[in-house]
């Protein structure tokens, strides 16, 4: 396993840990069952949800862009993941009650912009790969049944 995968599974694997630590040896049988009535979790679970749906997403694209992309360009994608998923728990946490959006806001676009971007260079070079090899292969056998055509 390399460093990526590590750093990609890290705020995935320190959520989980979080909701561990919190339920613990609760009495309250809400925190317990993992229901998401019980109030005092409510942002840890949806927050849990969130990083579960963006590591999946993440995870893949890494998958995908190897042979594309610079390994050390993976890697600093997952470092400000992680960055980023951090700015997110800390900033929503940190947030006035009434301004809960401005504390996720950087953290939530800081993990999710660069993903954006190399989802569209890896649309680019599967376009690249895939698409223009065959236009080449029908415009040169194009060419070529011209160029029989006039020289018979």
């Amino acid at each position: 396993m390399k460093l990526k995968e590590v750093m990609n599974v890290a705020p995935l694997m320190i959520a989980i840990y979080n909701i561990m630590c919190r339920r613990g040896f609760s009495s309250n049988e809400a925190i317990q069952d993992g229901s998401k009535t019980a109030p005092s979790l409510s942002f840890e679970l949806n927050f849990l949800q969130n990083t579960l749906e963006q590591t999946v997403l993440i995870t893949t694209l890494d998958y995908a862009s190897m042979g594309h992309l610079d390994p050390q360009m993976l890697v600093a994608l997952s470092s400000i993941y992680c960055t980023a998923r951090s700015v997110f728990y800390f900033g929503y946490k940190q947030a006035t009650p009434g301004n809960k959006v401005a504390g996720r806001a950087v953290g939530f676009e800081m993990s999710m912009v660069p993903r954006c971007m190399q989802f569209l260079a890896l649309l680019y070079y599967s376009l690249k790969d895939d698409v223009h090899p065959s236009l080449t292969e029908v415009y040169s056998s194009y060419i070529e049944s011209l160029y029989t055509k006039v020289m018979d």
